[in-house]
């Protein structure tokens, strides 16, 4: 390749994760490029190394391996090393020479130098990650096929040079957990710290228990001297795929409201239901991954609260009486059947000491006690009810210690996000 700025140029765009770049960043990320020659059988990437760049080749070949069982040989326009561009952890493959090559390194800094460039890309950036992770995972699945049927040829003249079938499914599942643990940190460093809620609620709690490393439920909130917008939400699924959505779906949040000044709860439901669609490409496909949500928008000035819910309700006591705003019965994302309309939006006057909840359906759906059954809905009404008098910080308390009990040696079999709000 001519090492020309114009050439450097193109590589930049022909990166998938940097089509969404406007011209004057890419050619400001090209300048920023190193090229470098590697001969056949040179180290390009040691796994354990410290990884802060991402490659592309621009001339040969190579090869993705774990000492010898090799993962993929990658040639002219592939990349590798993608996600050190987002985390500092040490790499999990070694990465060789099969013939003279010539790669360009894209750092991590100059990355993130884009990316506060160009806040906009940040939906496009992650939308593309899912895509790579779901390809690597049905790669992943694919090459233990191919294993396998290796194994069965060669395990008779070769027992101790080939690795088992154990050891394969060891190392395919490190892989897995790696990536796991790379969406974990994701998903942690995006949700907002629970310090936060309460510097706008005084007595208010979450209560947030993951079914796996990572979780489909997610919070949200957004502060400004007007309004405090509060969001708990329920994705499809639950582990990795579900923290998938949920990250799309707090990226999307944040655009919606902090960047475009939407604060009217049913509206943001509405942009957020075409935004999911929109970067799922829904219309073209048949996937329904979207998300169940309530969302709260409170004045404190006009002691009023707004509030929209996409299967997800509102619970208001006061008084000693439970009252419940109903959400609409159309989930964020899919497409389902028939017409369906926008989303209500419900306003509610406020009094002192009113205590209000929302929360997903993993609390309730937990199976447990002495017959093994649901907790179901009108017991978890019933036991706030009878403790929302306490300090949150008790209710919080009481919440978990009940769950566990309920759940006993039962496995949790879904995400548990419950917001409380004392007013």
């Amino acid at each position: 390749m001519e090492d020309t700025l114009e050439a450097r140029s193109t590589v930049i765009k022909n990166i998938d994760i940097f089509s969404q770049l406007h011209q004057s960043a890419i050619i400001d990320l090209a300048k920023k490029i190193k090229i470098s020659a590697f001969m056949a059988n040179d180290a390009i990437i040691k796994k354990g190394d410290h990884g802060n760049c991402m490659y592309v080749i621009l001339e040969g070949e190579v090869r993705v391996h774990d000492e010898e069982l090799i993962v993929a040989h990658l040639s002219k326009d592939h990349y590798f090393g993608e996600f050190s561009l987002l985390d500092d952890e040490p790499r999990s493959m070694s990465v060789t020479a099969t013939k003279a090559s010539i790669l360009a390194a894209i750092f991590q800094d100059d990355f993130y130098q884009v990316l506060d460039a160009n806040p906009s890309i940040t939906r496009d950036v992650i939308t593309t990650l899912i895509s790579r992770l779901r390809d690597r995972t049905s790669q992943i699945i694919i090459q233990m096929q191919e294993r396998e049927a290796v194994l069965e040829k060669l395990v008779e003249k070769r027992t101790k040079e080939l690795m088992t079938q154990k050891e394969i499914v060891e190392l395919k599942n490190k892989e897995i957990l790696d990536s796991i643990h790379y969406a974990k940190k994701h998903q942690d460093a995006i949700l907002p710290k629970t310090d936060i809620i309460r510097s706008c609620f005084n007595d208010s709690f979450v209560l947030y228990k993951q079914k796996d490393i990572v979780a489909g439920d997610f919070y949200w909130i957004s502060s400004s001297e007007k309004n405090h917008i509060v969001v708990a939400a329920d994705c499809t699924g639950h582990g990795v795929a579900g923290a998938l959505m949920s990250i799309l779906g707090m990226t999307l949040l944040d655009q919606i409201v902090n960047q475009e000044g939407t604060t009217q709860p049913s509206l943001i439901l509405d942009k957020l239901h075409n935004s999911i669609i929109s970067s799922l490409n829904q219309r073209q496909n048949d996937s329904s991954d979207g998300m169940d949500i309530a969302i709260c928008r409170f004045d404190l000035q006009k002691n009023e609260i707004e509030y929209a819910g996409a299967n997800r309700p509102l619970w208001l006591i006061r008084n000693n009486e439970v009252i419940i705003s109903k959400a609409d019965k159309m989930p964020i994302g899919g497409l389902q059947l028939g017409t369906r309309g926008n989303y209500s939006n419900i306003k509610i006057d406020l009094q002192k000491g009113d205590s209000i909840y929302t929360f997903s359906d993993g609390y309730a759906d937990q199976f447990g006690g002495d017959q093994n059954k649901k907790f179901m809905t009108r017991k978890l009404r019933e036991l706030l009810l009878e403790i929302h008098t306490k300090p949150f910080s008790d209710q919080k308390r009481i919440l978990d210690e009940k769950f566990e009990a309920w759940k006993g040696n039962n496995e949790q079999i879904d995400d548990v996000l419950v917001i409380g709000i004392k007013i």
